[in-house]
């Protein structure tokens, strides 16, 4: 595999000719419309100094908007790459292309590579600028070298341009996912006390003739609200959605309590 670093990269787009063909590859086949017009929203006047400084200062052609916007990003990546103190470690950061598009109608898949277990794994963009800083970077032999690396700076900056932008996103993203993960975790304990309190109840209670609809009343509590996995297909099978219907539950607390308490007291 070959790889590249980003000292040989950083040093190939000191070149205004490689640089403004990187601009226009990320801006005009990687981003939307409407991520291109939320950059010129908020970087509007440094957008406007950028073409300035490329009319008076080079003899490239002036730019479109798009290709603007990319030449933008890609300066400020650079920026903020230098600025890092890497963090070396051994994987790689793999650019693949694909002839056939994916789900996503993308060509490009940008993976973290690790070359001693073999093993591809996803999280590009979770990477700090520091650990981006300490990796190869591998494009695929077999496409165009800056197609590669703009879909790399794209994949880079899902989280934020700027590395205090991007570190919030992931912060935020990751106490998203653990309160995700606690209410699951909540849902499993509470679901499955509820399931063997029913079959108890039911086993100590036989001579209860309301019973048999009771527990059918109650029991999606110990699955959670069932719905379709694809609404659009008829057949589609049922999932969980790992939470309870609240009304139910009062009911269920209403009926019993009590008795419920102390099950999980034992």
């Amino acid at each position: 595999m070959k790889t590249i670093t980003w000292q040989d990269i950083i040093r190939m787009l000191n070149s205004d000719v490689y640089l403004y063909e990187l601009g226009r590859k990320w801006g005009n086949d990687f981003l939307t419309s409407e991520q291109r017009a939320t950059m010129i929203r908020k970087y509007q006047n440094e957008l406007l100094d950028l073409q300035t400084d490329l009319a008076d200062y080079t003899n490239l052609p002036l730019p479109d908007s798009a290709t603007l916007i990319g030449i933008f990003m890609a300066r400020c990546v650079i920026a903020e790459l230098v600025e890092q103190e890497p963090v070396a470690n051994d994987e790689i950061l793999l650019v693949s292309y694909n002839s056939e598009p994916d789900q996503f109608d993308a060509h490009w898949t940008v993976m973290i590579y690790d070359p001693i277990a073999d093993e591809e794994t996803i999280g590009v963009a979770e990477l700090s600028y520091a650990e981006v800083f300490g990796m190869r970077v591998a494009i695929d032999d077999d496409a165009d070298f800056l197609d590669g690396l703009a879909a790399l700076f794209n994949e880079l900056t899902k989280m934020g341009l700027y590395d205090w932008e991007r570190n919030a996103m992931i912060y935020k993203q990751t106490a998203t996912q653990q309160a995700v993960e606690v209410a699951m975790a909540n849902f499993m304990e509470q679901s499955h006390q509820i399931a063997l309190f029913l079959d108890e109840y039911v086993t100590t209670h036989p001579d209860d003739r309301q019973l048999p609809d009771e527990i059918a009343l109650f029991w999606p509590l110990t699955t959670g609200i069932m719905v379709p996995l694809d609404e659009s297909d008829p057949n589609s099978p049922l999932v969980s959605t790992m939470k309870q219907d609240p009304k139910l539950l009062a009911k269920f607390k209403l009926r019993f309590g009590q008795a419920f308490r102390k099950f999980k007291g034992k």
